[in-house]
């Protein structure tokens, strides 16, 4: 990996035997420095798992359409017949791919509740040395309903893709 394998055959997104990865996190860039040497100091935070569907574009830099995988528990709480007894919930339909729609669906409607904007300043006044607070949860961003994962199946089903077996 690295800036000396942008253009090496080995590591381009999407090729055959590549040795980039196809998985990866969304982040949430919260705030940023720009260092006196040129380099980002990033202060992000992870929301969600990804996997790659299809690249678009190489150079500069990778760029994807990506799967959200969200966690396999949320994904059997929307998934008719779970372990947790969970029948009609909004995953219908016995599909394990539209229950795993309805947790992505869910997933990213708590991510204003789950996403704290922490300043470079707040984890060590920009030097690098600090950590993030803990508490990264803001609680005006609790959203004020259930999300919409209902409709998340719908559409899911509408694209025609609402057979798949629960994976073992």
């Amino acid at each position: 990996g690295g800036s000396e394998n942008l253009d090496n055959p080995k590591y381009r997104l999407g090729a055959p035997d590549s040795k980039a990865a196809t998985t990866g996190t969304l982040m949430r860039v919260s705030d940023y420095r720009q260092l006196g040497d040129g380099r980002l100091l990033l202060v992000c935070q992870a929301l969600e798992r990804f996997a790659v569907v299809d690249v678009t574009q190489h150079l500069p830099y990778g760029v994807a359409t990506v799967e959200l995988l969200p966690d396999r528990e949320l994904i059997e709480a929307h998934y008719p017949g779970s372990a947790e007894g969970t029948s009609a919930g909004s995953g219908g339909g016995g599909s394990w791919g539209a229950a795993a729609c309805a947790a992505a669906a869910e997933a990213v409607h708590f991510h204003p509740f789950e996403f704290r904007s922490v300043s470079v300043d707040e984890c060590g006044a920009g030097d690098g040395g600090g950590v993030s607070p803990l508490a990264n949860y803001d609680a005006r961003g609790v959203p004020d309903g259930p999300p919409d994962a209902a409709a998340a199946v719908e559409g899911y089903l509408a694209r025609g893709d609402g057979t798949g077996d629960r994976p073992p």
